[in-house]
């Protein structure tokens, strides 16, 4: 019923603590009666919650201070967060296992990680961190995988607990072409209780090459429709599908309406800069549309700024930039209606 709305301006509830993306508004009831809607979604058991967000140099220097505790916030109030741009230097996973610590204790973390990825000596890893009693991540050998900070801990250099593999790698796009500056990542969601199920592929896209490596991506849903078995597909991340890096209108080229459809359309401003840019996207394949609520927001940074300065008493004032350049990016998902 709000899709007749254009996305022009941010509205903020502070009693919520979100910031949103929110529809021109006609009366003030329409946003309150939007904002009721989507909170709503939150609270039933039948809807899934799927992040995206480019948490800008996510390493040991952000995870070492205080700007942790905004991005647990932001982190705990999704079922799961399909999050790029880690720089771990040491063992991946140590980044996941220090914001988890700091996430919602009332809920079981866990978090898969693919390898170091990229061309040069600056590297990163895709991750995914989810709702352990929600959501069950699989490989394509049919291997739950995923991993909880306290087993972690116990992991030895080689990846075991003793003789015990523990597996949390998150599968990579063999690239043999060289497509990729930083080859994009899958895993197989399934929801516990319910039939909802999908391929999650987490993507950074090169800037200077974002016209080429965009175009790639349906080879790569492709790929990882036949390795999983599977045609339920959600492709996100920072695509950097915008300005000067890319003409945006040319993304239905790159993703035929005949087999995809954009639940991050081009109106949306994605990025904490000045300019209107949608570099961040979640794309998917039209097997999905049955389990699309339709909803989506982009949450701003600032609330969870002020609920984490709230809640741990630090001094530290951060503005929005200096916790990450790109906002996330939520969608909301049925989980009882996939047929497939």
């Amino acid at each position: 019923m709000y899709m007749f709305w254009k996305v022009y301006f941010v509205h903020f509830s502070k009693e919520y603590g979100c910031y949103f993306k929110a529809v021109k508004m006609r009366k003030i009831y329409g946003y309150m009666l939007w904002m009721m809607f989507c909170f709503s979604l939150c609270a039933q058991e039948n809807i899934l919650t799927i992040t995206t967000w480019n948490i800008q140099t996510f390493g040991r220097t952000k995870t070492e201070s205080n700007r942790i505790y905004p991005i647990a916030e932001i982190l705990s109030s999704s079922d799961i967060t399909i999050v790029q741009e880690i720089r771990d230097r040491n063992w991946y996973g140590w980044v996941a296992q220090s914001v988890i610590a700091c996430m919602d204790n009332e809920r079981n973390w866990k978090f898969a990680v693919s390898v170091p990825l990229g061309r040069t000596s600056s590297k990163e890893n895709y991750l995914y961190i989810y709702d352990s009693d929600r959501l069950e991540l699989y490989n394509s050998c049919g291997m739950c995988i995923g991993i909880d900070p306290d087993t972690f801990s116990d992991l030895n250099g080689d990846g075991f607990i003793g003789s015990d593999e523990i597996m949390f790698h998150a599968e990579v796009f063999p690239d043999y072409q060289d497509w990729f500056e930083r080859p994009p990542s899958a895993v197989l969601m399934k929801c516990i209780d319910d039939s909802f199920d999908a391929i999650l592929i987490n993507t950074h896209i090169r800037p200077s090459d974002a016209k080429a490596e965009i175009f790639y991506l349906d080879n790569v849903a492709e790929y990882f429709s036949e390795l999983f078995g599977e045609h339920d597909i959600l492709v996100a991340g920072d695509f950097n599908a915008d300005g000067s890096y890319f003409d945006e209108t040319l993304l239905k080229q790159a993703f035929s309406d005949k087999n995809f459809f954009s639940v991050i359309t081009d109106e949306y401003d994605t990025t904490v800069s000045a300019a209107n840019l949608t570099y961040d996207r979640i794309i998917c394949t039209q097997a999905m549309q049955e389990d699309f609520t339709g909803e989506v927001e982009v949450l701003m940074i600032t609330p969870y700024i002020r609920v984490a300065q709230e809640k741990y008493r630090y001094n530290d004032v951060f503005s929005e930039k200096n916790i990450s350049d790109h906002y996330p990016v939520r969608s909301y998902w049925y989980t009882d209606r996939d047929e497939e």
